[in-house]
């Protein structure tokens, strides 16, 4: 397409794939660029704008192909502007994938977590998985990061509640923060599922990390996870969720599961009752 190109009619050529709802900001930047043979920024954020999307998202997204060096800063191009091009060989490859399967990754994380999710606890939390991932595979990306965050808090309480030694822990820790706040103790010790399902659930993990019961990285997975989860729940126009990031949330939530097996069974109290696909917000 020439220089002088209609960021209306970019847009409307990006729209018009069948799969563009399940491109991320990257993917819709990468596909606006192999359509230019050069663009300035205010070219792609006004681009973005006619695509539905924010304008201010195609910055970091720009970022994103510089960094992979799919896009490079284009000196010649005789403007005041800074502008950018991809290489005619990037073009014709990105040009190329349009015409395949749009979204491989997706095929391939979810075969991948397949495989994952078949190692977790038969019944309740192995049924759920599932569902998380048929919301995967029907773009559904907010509720599939929902319930992956679901699935991990309500079985983080029944691993906390499947081994005393790890709920004497928790309740230790749990005292000490009311100490630290010079507070009166509330609701102490927990020691059922209700009383835990009655926290917050920042605040469970907070104290799950504070007892040593996970180390940081998981922590920090928990925490973030959460964070997502409590943008997911909301309707947001600065927020966008696409293939790869619910994928990704999904996959590193099961993948915590997994690696903390039950070491008691879990009385049913609650396991099927509590999985649900849409949770309060207990932030």
């Amino acid at each position: 397409m020439s220089k002088e190109a209609d960021p209306v009619e970019v847009a409307q050529i990006v729209k018009a794939h069948e799969h563009y709802h399940g491109w991320d900001d990257t993917r819709v930047a990468e596909v606006i660029a192999s359509q230019m043979d050069y663009f300035s920024q205010d070219f792609l954020r006004t681009t973005f704008g006619k695509c539905g999307i924010s304008g201010h998202r195609a910055y970091e997204a720009l970022g994103k192909l510089l960094n992979a060096g799919l896009v490079e800063v284009d000196s010649n191009t005789g403007t005041v502007l800074t502008s950018f091009r991809m290489p005619r060989a990037t073009q014709e490859e990105v040009r190329r994938r349009l015409n395949q399967d749009p979204e491989p990754e997706l095929t391939n994380v979810s075969a991948a977590l397949a495989d994952v999710v078949s190692k977790l606890p038969e019944g309740a939390y192995r049924a759920f998985g599932q569902e998380t991932l048929t919301c995967l595979a029907a773009r559904a990306y907010r509720s599939a990061v929902v319930m992956a965050w679901n699935l991990a808090i309500d079985y983080l309480i029944s691993w906390i509640l499947s081994d005393s030694a790890r709920l004497d822990m928790l309740n230790a820790a749990w005292i000490q923060e009311w100490k630290d706040k010079k507070a009166g103790i509330h609701n102490a010790p927990l020691s059922n599922r209700e009383e835990l399902n009655a926290l917050k659930e920042a605040v469970v993990v907070r104290i799950t990390r504070k007892a040593a019961l996970v180390d940081k990285a998981n922590s920090d997975l928990l925490e973030e996870a959460l964070r997502k989860r409590n943008q997911a729940a909301h309707p947001s126009a600065q927020i966008s969720f696409e293939a790869p990031t619910a994928a990704g949330h999904v996959h590193a939530l099961v993948t915590f599961v997994v690696r903390h097996p039950l070491t008691t069974d879990t009385p049913e109290d609650g396991r099927s009752k509590q999985l649900r696909h849409s949770s309060k917000d207990k932030r």
